[in-house]
């Protein structure tokens, strides 16, 4: 067994409150966002598309947050999680704690700035997990502040923090706050799966290049996730090479950068994959045996 596998489910039990926390409050996907599916037939070029609108009834949960004044403690929560998951990482990298009972927040940070700890798929990203680890160092004495009821609330929502000396900090805005706890949530789905996806893994780095102000690094060059992907069943004749270059241009004009497909073909198989992922040249569907990036559906 890995030391991820062996330590996550003791993680998760350790910061269930925190997660519930930052889903919440903070969602990854916002409870009331539109969604599009439909179909594409390639051999005519034609396209048939669904919207569906949702509306929500007095405050949006953005509004209910800022209402409550709640983000610098859901912000927090965020800090806890990556902290709570330096204690299983760092014995898993073969590090303990100086006294061999109890990690001090100091030995998780100065660890932390030196980028150690494994916590796979997310320790082995070069791009990742130096980001994410910056963040957690960056934000130490911003969540104290708020801990020893140090920190102030600007106008516009804003954390102003003390360092060690009660010298006020850069000011934390609202959407860096906001990008944060949703970089640690994006981290956290990570661990779970065991994997990072391209799609994934750019929405992550996109959080964290948000941040940029914060850990002192330069942008990972990653482009805006989006919120609801749309979903577009994709019908196939696989009797030919089929034109991927045509089809990522025409889908994603009108979708965006990422959209979900079902490919569907003559024979009624289905296979799901994410459009980005399609080669950029033209190139035949086997159905005994598919790329990698592409998995069979069990539904015909």
């Amino acid at each position: 067994m890995s030391p991820s596998a062996s330590y996550l489910q003791d993680f998760l039990e350790d910061t269930a409150f925190e997660r519930y926390v930052l889903e919440r409050a903070l969602p990854l996907v916002a409870p009331d966002a539109s969604s599009t599916s439909g179909t594409y037939h390639v051999a005519d070029d034609r396209m048939e598309i669904a919207l569906a609108v949702h509306d929500t009834i007095g405050m949006t949960l953005d509004q209910a947050v800022e209402r409550l004044g709640i983000r610098p403690l859901v912000l927090g929560a965020a800090w806890k999680v990556v902290d709570l998951l330096l204690e299983h990482a760092l014995p898993a990298d073969g590090h303990q704690p100086r006294d061999g009972r109890r990690w001090r927040i100091d030995e998780k940070i100065r660890h932390a700035a030196l980028g150690h700890g494994r916590a796979m798929p997310l320790s082995t990203d070069t791009d990742v997990w130096p980001r994410l680890m910056s963040a957690y160092v960056a934000l130490e004495q911003v969540r104290h502040s708020l801990v020893h009821r140090r920190a102030t609330l600007g106008p516009a929502g804003e954390i102003v923090g003390v360092d060690r000396n009660g010298v006020p900090l850069v000011p934390l805005r609202p959407a860096e706050q906001e990008d944060f706890c949703r970089a640690v949530q994006r981290a956290v789905n990570a661990l779970t799966s065991g994997a990072m996806n391209a799609r994934g893994r750019n929405a992550l780095l996109w959080h964290l290049d948000r941040i940029g102000n914060v850990t002192g690094l330069a942008s990972a060059g990653a482009y805006e996730p989006q919120d609801r992907v749309p979903r577009i069943e994709l019908r196939l004749d696989l009797a030919q090479d089929v034109d991927w270059p045509k089809i990522k241009a025409k889908l994603s004009k009108s979708f965006g950068s990422e959209v979900d497909i079902v490919l569907v073909t003559a024979t009624g198989d289905r296979l799901f994959a994410h459009l980005e992922d399609a080669p950029d040249e033209e190139a035949r569907l086997d159905l005994g045996d598919p790329p990698p990036w592409v998995i069979r559906l069990t539904d015909k």
